[in-house]
């Protein structure tokens, strides 16, 4: 069909291919445009339960901690902020994660509210119940200021959740502590390339790794070592940006010598988030890394530049040392 349409050595009646390429572009954004407003509006319900659930994180369920303490702990923090980080060393910068609503006052986030829309956009896109996440013992990787982690709690997860940005984990930690949820979950201040070890082998239920994995200059380290930290039959749930190509392609994104930019408005420097991106897949290269990395029954779906991913850690594979920067993995 493809040749019959845009080729005129195929079909010498087609002289206005352009014009039947457009048509056919048009009526193919035009059902993408249909599902995508279906699927927004059957998720809807679930968006609005988890929206309710993480709503209890508010200043009326605060524990040991005064309202008034709470929000002058947190205004503290925000006053600090300050994005002059050498781009070399990004564990000091601090960033507000995810939207919150505590109530008595609210706070913006870098990653806006992500955390609910993904988690429930996961639900969607591979049929996963509300109800799998409850008692479920989840690694959540790159938790920011611990939006992601109290979304997942809120389900019924206990959970165990890194970040690099040492601030970031103490505001997160602060959190949980407010909240009275030194039982349910636990930060650590750790990159991913720490769990090379066996005290981690075998531990989780679900891997969380939504928005990191091109961010890593390893993806192939990275999903095997979580791969070695989930239990058998455990989940890993991936999203990552995206290219839009049917080739198992994977773009190198530049912007390491990027320099921050001051905004004079807020007294703040700024940089770009895509200093530490490092590689960028299509959905085929995004299949095949996880693949490589021992993972079964693996779910890829693309939406636009973003990508979605499935997986299950069905028995334990073995994965070739050869080249590999870690020679010593499991």
């Amino acid at each position: 069909m493809k040749k019959l349409l845009l080729n005129n050595k195929c079909h010498p009646y087609c002289n206005q291919k352009t014009t039947i390429k457009k048509l056919i572009l048009n009526k193919v954004k035009s059902f993408k445009n249909r599902i995508i407003s279906n699927n927004a509006t059957n998720n809807n319900v679930l968006l609005e339960h988890f929206r309710k659930l993480f709503s209890d994180y508010n200043t009326s369920n605060l524990v040991n901690i005064s309202n008034d303490e709470f929000k002058s702990k947190i205004d503290f923090y925000l006053s600090e902020y300050d994005a002059r980080t050498n781009l070399e060393d990004e564990s000091n910068e601090f960033d507000w994660g995810h939207d919150h609503d505590f109530g008595d006052f609210q706070i913006k986030g870098k990653m806006a509210d992500r955390h609910i829309i993904k988690l429930a956009y996961f639900c969607k896109l591979f049929d996963i119940n509300k109800e799998y996440f409850n008692n479920k013992k989840v690694f959540d990787i790159g938790c920011w200021t611990g939006g992601t982690t109290l979304m997942l709690c809120a389900l019924g997860a206990n959970v165990f959740a890194i970040d690099t940005r040492s601030k970031a984990i103490e505001m997160a930690s602060f959190l949980k502590d407010s909240f009275g949820l030194s039982e349910k979950i636990k930060f650590e201040n750790r990159s991913i390339y720490n769990f090379n070890d066996e005290k981690y082998y075998d531990e989780f239920d679900l891997i969380y790794y939504p928005g990191v994995i091109y961010h890593v200059s390893d993806p192939v380290i990275s999903l095997r070592l979580l791969y070695n930290t989930c239990k058998i039959n455990g989940t890993i749930l991936i999203e990552t940006a995206g290219i839009i190509n049917d080739q198992p392609l994977i773009k190198f994104v530049p912007g390491y010598n990027k320099e921050p930019k001051y905004n004079h408005d807020s007294k703040h420097w700024e940089y770009s988030r895509r200093q530490w991106s490092w590689f960028v897949p299509s959905a085929s290269a995004l299949y095949n890394l996880i693949y490589e990395a021992g993972w079964r029954e693996i779910k890829v779906k693309q939406t636009g530049h973003k990508i979605y991913a499935y997986a299950r850690k069905t028995d334990f594979v073995k994965i070739r040392r050869d080249g590999l920067s870690f020679t010593e993995i499991k």
